[in-house]
């Protein structure tokens, strides 16, 4: 499985209506993660998830224009934000409609730092084992922000990822105010975005100090994603050794089909048809909604905070499979599966079970 990246310097679409007391998610793709922006909530989860949830809504979120304006000290290309930069004694290359800078440039620049922030954002800019990453900013002149954004892994299409550091990694970002995991076919990045009017170098830095103080501090879990167990087998080894014992075997008398327990029998995709909930404690929920063209809207909410996704599923071997419209997928094996409930399982790497959700039947 692999997923699409977005546009280089554009994140996906935030929800802003004021009827969402929470936001789509798709949960962590077992290839990397998390594709759409949080958004801020007020409150915590509501008792019911789904009841005051307008899916209308989520489906057809529109963003905000904001009207664009030559006033001084306003960032609307990477012409001015490339000269602003200079002007600050930072080195940075303008490649396309981005401008990349190393962190080490910023640790070199006499920048001066203003005396309201804190002492921990005053520190130099650091990164996981030392790397001098590069970092692309981009500019989006109508949303009014340039947005910063961190490398944090890549990865060949068939390397295999953790889908338990995976979703670690997520929680630990979910609990940052302002920063986003985004993902493209082959990479993992951070991003902050700050305002571009009135925007000077200090507040650049501190997204940068920002984004690489936190990489440093989640390095283990970055590198555990990607991180491939040399313990076990690969497919072609298990492959051959399948094929000698068939060979080497005798056949097998047919054994008559039994009949599974009612529990366990092939679940049925239209029965999954409905909108559905899985309370996992009283600050975190998801909430997902199943159609029957095979389209789905997923919502997840957080200690507050909130995020929304869409794609398309498939059920096939007791395996639920649904993919994110930018292309980030997601499998797990479906159990327990009755007329109102059923469990979901995402499966690690190793095919090992990572996290299981109980979804309980809302409506149809």
């Amino acid at each position: 499985m692999c997923f699409s990246g977005h546009r280089p310097g554009r994140l996906p679409q935030s929800v802003s209506s004021g009827r969402l007391p929470a936001a789509l998610l798709l949960l962590a793709s077992a290839t990397w993660g998390l594709a759409s922006p949080l958004a801020t909530a007020a409150d915590g989860v509501p008792g019911d998830l789904l009841s005051e949830i307008k899916m209308s809504d989520v489906v057809s979120a529109s963003a905000t224009t904001t009207k664009l304006t030559e006033d001084r000290g306003t960032v609307l290309g990477v012409v001015s934000l490339s000269r602003l930069l200079t002007d600050g004694g930072i080195r940075c290359e303008v490649k396309s409609q981005s401008v990349f800078v190393s962190l080490q440039a910023f640790n070199d620049a006499t920048t001066t730092v203003s005396q309201d922030q804190e002492a921990g954002e005053q520190a130099g800019v650091t990164t996981a084992a030392g790397k001098d990453e590069l970092m692309e900013l981009t500019v989006d002149a109508e949303a009014g922000r340039v947005r910063v954004r961190l490398p944090l892994a890549n990865r060949a299409p068939s390397q295999p990822v953790d889908g338990q550091p995976l979703m670690r990694l997520i929680t630990a970002v979910s609990q940052q105010p302002r920063m986003r995991l985004q993902a493209t076919d082959s990479a993992l990045s951070l991003v902050v975005s700050v305002p571009n009017q009135k925007l000077n170098v200090t507040a650049i830095r501190k997204a940068v100090v920002e984004l690489s103080g936190f990489a440093d501090r989640n390095a283990a879990t970055v590198n555990a994603i990607t991180k491939v167990d040399a313990n076990q087998p690969d497919a072609s080894s298990n492959a051959a050794s399948t094929n000698a014992v068939a060979k080497a075997s005798p056949t097998k008398p047919t054994q008559p089909k039994q009949t599974l327990p009612k529990q366990t029998q092939p679940t049925d995709p239209q029965s999954l048809v409905g909108t559905w909930s899985a309370k996992v404690s009283n600050q975190d929920a998801w909430a997902i909604r199943i159609n029957a063209d095979q389209t789905f809207t997923m919502v997840h909410t957080r200690s507050g905070k909130n995020a929304i996704s869409k794609g398309t599923y498939r059920i096939a071997d007791q395996t639920l499979v649904i993919s994110e419209s930018g292309g980030v997928s997601l499998s797990g094996k479906l159990s327990a599966t009755t007329a109102k409930s059923f469990r979901w399982t995402l499966l690690d790497k190793n095919g090992k079970p990572a996290t299981s959700l109980d979804f309980q039947k809302q409506s149809t």
